[in-house]
């Protein structure tokens, strides 16, 4: 079994998968799920929020701050949660990236049909990882600060798991053939 002789979809889903966890390790690694920005007496101030981080811009002059570095705070639970959730989604997703190379060049998928559902099964739960992730923070984002907005890094890590997903349904429609 070669590149040559594995289908259009295990080639596709080569493709989605290594992408989307790209994606995914980016969108975890920047600080801006979520930003707000504002303006007063013509000094515009701006504070964008990540998983491990915070960063503040106020007149041109950023700082960013580790939210292990800030005495006296401790991490939510949700916010754990979605850390936890993160990390599952980068290992799931590097998991299926890993065996959908192994599945597309060196396995048949007649010998090693368990490394085709495998590859299959992982890639969903990356994918629900990645989701899941972004649910609990939009849905308890509004707790650290009022008025933030969904930011670029949290769009990253949504568009990783629907990648992850598509990359999953590809590899079913392959094993099912």
């Amino acid at each position: 079994m070669g590149f040559s002789d594995s289908s259009v979809l295990l080639k596709i889903a080569l493709v989605i998968l290594p992408l989307a966890l790209i994606l995914h390790i980016v969108g975890l690694a920047t600080p801006s799920w979520s930003a707000i920005s504002v303006s007063v007496a013509g000094v515009s101030a701006s504070q964008s929020i990540g998983l491990w981080s915070t960063c503040g811009t106020t007149a041109g002059n950023t700082e960013c701050v580790s939210f292990d570095d800030v005495p006296n705070l401790e991490v939510s639970d949700w916010l754990k949660a979605c850390r936890a959730f993160g990390i599952i989604g980068v290992l799931a997703v590097a998991a299926a990236a890993i065996l959908a190379v192994l599945c597309t060049v060196a396995l048949s998928k007649d010998s090693h049909k368990i490394a085709y559902i495998l590859a299959t099964v992982i890639a969903f739960v990356g994918a629900a990882a990645c989701i899941l992730s972004c649910i609990i923070w939009a849905g308890k984002v509004d707790d650290l600060i009022a008025g933030l907005d969904l930011s670029y890094s949290f769009a990253l890590s949504i568009v990783a798991g629907v990648l992850a997903g598509i990359g999953g349904i590809l590899e079913a429609i392959d094993l099912c053939k």
